[in-house]
């Protein structure tokens, strides 16, 4: 091995070279990967969105397009293919106001009739759809008879749930509507006979119109009979009052209240006045004598507000201050300290003395209220009696001549309602006018199945388009390595494939139902040496080697944005590829919070990283050789309670610098990037690489693992996107033709990896 800086030029594998002699290929260029469907401008950026875009998403999603019509358009024909054909036929009435009875004088105002219109109109559209007048109908038409109700007489015997079913039908096909900014309502009735609709509508207005004038009649002949009991009670009320008053007057001899009744009232004013202000003192007073019995003198605002106080507690800090100047410098015996505590105790004595004084001033000032509000009490309660003797008797005086007047004009009004009650009940008309009978329908209403199919497909095309857009949106993971340049800018070193994807089978590239937990020995590279899943790993192992203009990076550290991305698994076989070539490869488990090193290459995982990192152990103690040729490892350990420290320490630094001088290629295997040790491992390295896992990986998760390793200043040589599905566009043309004849040539696997890959592509 050499002494300089610059690695010896290591040898390259056929598909590298062909890779390295590609057109335009130059050394010190990173390669990156463009699936044939990525879109970009002629400057490589990011450009807007056009229509050949969404055309692009529906043609991707034609599936759920394509569905979703036929769903909908074969709904329709066979709905439209069942209904059968259905006539309308519609009348209208006016419906004019009617104000209702009053009791008292009291005038109609503007928004009393408006308010009153509206919820007239509401009541009597429930009146034209209520069950009273459905009963009617049915009877008048004999609907019993009729074909169309035919069914029900026959499938209930009992004649109370016939007479049910009936009207719950006629309700059923009946519709009214008030037209909008007037007062005519419209009233239609659906029926398979247009000669029974026509009849059903104009029936129910004339059942409509006797219903009316029975509901008027019934009304004005019990309010009459309820005003006649009124006027007869107020009649007996009214003498009685009148009575008493005049009793009541020359009993009590009442006369003009003099003068005393005003200063009576005006001194009880001043006490309540003064009582108020008496409470709120002594609410005041006992706030704060509450305060100090419950131990918060401190927090007194007298107490903080006394000047002697504020010396005091500045004089106290200033004490302690220098007590602990003096206890640094000093032992606690000298008399320097000694005198300073006798300082702090006397000051303290003065402080809890004046804290006593102030709490006894507290004391004595809210006793002094409370007696002060007691005999203002007293007083007040004292004059409050004068006050009521001397007004009682005016006060019902007073109310004896208000009942009087009450009475009287109460008998008035209602001696005039009567009269128009009167009136009122001798009228033979309604408010309710007929504008437009119902006519017999010559066309059915519904349905319209030309125009409902043709809509149908319409509306399918839009429902499609949209769930397919809204699918693709709700798709926010990263799936290309246009994605990643967009996001993120980085070069794409290289594609993972998924295995299922290789084997050209449709239902294998579909997400599974139930997966198997992720397996903890993945597959490697060389277990699958000619198969495109390893030359996917040779071709990382060249953009590796050409990240660099000069020689290529000798530290580099393998980390994703989450967890189960499949770093491990690039990790291990970006190792055993660069072994391949003859290069000392040295492999670090970084990760020592949930190591898995170990476990994908069935190695102790002792000492390991941890014990060396915390114990005064050689490099080469905690290194193992791996049965496959130049290829060491370092294993995580025992995991510590401070990952982080241990990752940041000098000796972590140390053994970077260590073995980087002593292997051609350092590989660290960290935790995702979200955590603070990938963070403290990305500054001991030469590069990272991130790895993303295609399809699953949220973008907003890449973007921050990636702002999170540029807040560190760490060098990202690139991105390796790992488990893609070649079978979608853009990926398939590359894989299937320049990959797949190597992929045909693969011997099947070994019984036990065949076995366990289903579970073991999982954690790819």
């Amino acid at each position: 091995m050499t002494e300089s800086n610059e690695k010896p030029s290591l040898p390259a594998t056929p598909s590298e070279r062909s890779s390295l002699q590609a057109p335009g290929a130059m050394s010190g260029q990173v390669m990156k990967f463009y699936p044939a469907s990525a879109f970009r401008d002629e400057e490589g950026g990011e450009r807007d969105v056009h229509l050949l875009d969404y055309w692009r998403v529906i043609k991707k999603r034609r599936w759920i397009v394509l569905s979703v019509l036929l769903v909908i358009v074969t709904i329709v024909t066979i709905r439209m293919s069942q209904l059968p054909v259905i006539y309308e036929a519609t009348g209208r009435i006016i419906i004019n106001p009617q104000l209702p009875l009053r009791v008292t004088q009291e005038k109609e105002t503007g928004a009393d009739l408006s308010s009153n219109d509206a919820q007239y109109l509401e009541t009597q559209q429930n009146v034209l759809r209520s069950r009273e007048l459905a009963r009617r109908v049915i009877e008048a038409l004999h609907l019993e008879r009729h074909p169309e109700f035919a069914g029900i007489t026959t499938r209930a015997a009992d004649p109370d749930r016939q007479r049910v079913l009936l009207i719950d039908r006629f309700l059923a096909n009946l519709k009214v509507e008030l037209v909008r900014n007037t007062r005519v309502v419209a009233v239609t009735y659906s029926a398979h006979d247009p000669q029974l609709a026509a009849r059903a509508v104009n029936e129910l207005f004339t059942q409509y119109g006797e219903y009316m004038l029975e509901a008027r009649s019934d009304s004005t002949r019990k309010a009459t009979e309820w005003l006649q009991e009124q006027l007869a009670l107020l009649r007996d009320r009214a003498e009685k009052a009148q009575e008493e008053l005049v009793r009541y007057s020359r009993e009590n001899e009442i006369v003009q209240l003099s003068e005393n009744q005003t200063i009576t009232v005006e001194r009880l004013a001043d006490l309540n006045r003064r009582l108020i202000e008496a409470e709120t003192d002594r609410i005041r007073a006992e706030t704060l004598y509450r305060l100090s019995r419950e131990g918060e003198v401190d927090a007194l605002p007298p107490v903080l507000a006394d000047p002697q106080v504020q010396a005091l507690n500045a004089r106290l800090a200033e004490l302690r201050q220098e007590l602990a100047q003096l206890n640094v410098e000093y032992q606690p015996t000298h008399p320097r300290v000694a005198r300073v505590r006798e300082q702090i105790a006397e000051a303290e004595r003065q402080l809890a003395l004046a804290k006593r004084r102030i709490l006894a001033n507290i004391e004595a000032e809210y006793k002094a209220a409370v007696r002060r509000e007691n005999d203002l009490r007293a007083a007040l309660e004292r004059q409050r009696a004068e006050t009521l003797r001397q007004n009682e008797r005016a006060i019902e005086l007073s109310l004896r001549k208000r009942e009087v007047e009450v009475t009287t004009q109460l008998y008035e009004g209602l001696l005039e309602k009567l009269n128009d009650v009167k009136l009122l009940s001798t009228l033979t008309t309604t408010n309710i006018q007929i504008l437009d009978k119902a006519e017999v329908p010559l066309h059915p209403a519904r349905p319209r199945k030309l125009f409902n199919i043709g809509l149908s497909v319409l509306v399918g095309l839009i429902l499609g388009v949209g769930l397919a857009l809204f699918v693709e949106y709700l798709d926010n993971t990263v799936k290309s390595t246009e994605d990643v340049d967009r996001l993120l800018g980085l070069p794409v070193l290289g594609l993972v494939p998924a295995l299922e994807s290789l084997e050209r089978r449709r239902w294998s590239a579909l997400p599974r139902v139930h997966r198997a937990k992720e397996e903890e020995r993945p597959i490697l590279i060389s277990q699958r040496q000619r198969s495109s899943f390893a030359e996917a790993f040779r071709t990382l192992r060249t953009s590796v080697l050409l990240s660099h203009a000069e020689h290529p990076p000798r530290t580099i550290l393998f980390t994703s944005s989450g967890p189960g991305e499949g770093k491990t698994t690039t990790a291990v076989n970006t190792a055993i590829s660069l072994a391949q070539m003859g290069a000392r490869v040295l492999l670090i488990d970084g990760d020592l919070r949930k190591p898995g090193l170990h476990k994908a290459l069935n190695v102790k995982n002792y000492p390991g990283l941890s014990a060396y990192l915390t114990r005064p152990l050689e490099v080469d103690a905690v290194v193992l050789h791996q049965p496959a040729e130049n290829l060491f490892v370092i294993p995580a350990g025992a995991i510590p309670p401070n990952p982080s420290e241990l990752l940041g320490s000098a000796k972590m630094r140390e053994l970077i610098a260590q073995v980087g001088e002593r292997y051609d290629f350092v590989l660290v295997d960290s935790p995702p990037a979200s955590t603070p040790d990938a963070l403290v491992l990305s500054a001991l390295v030469d590069g990272v690489i991130l790895i993303i896992r295609c399809g699953e990986t949220p973008r907003e998760l890449v973007h921050r693992a990636h702002q999170a390793l540029l807040d560190v200043n760490a060098r990202i040589f690139g991105v390796v996107l790992n488990r893609v599905d070649v079978t979608q566009d853009g990926y398939s043309y590359y894989y299937y033709r320049y990959y797949y004849a190597s992929d045909r040539e693969v011997e099947e696997p070994a019984p036990a990896i065949a076995e366990d890959r289903s579970s073991s592509e999982e954690a790819l």
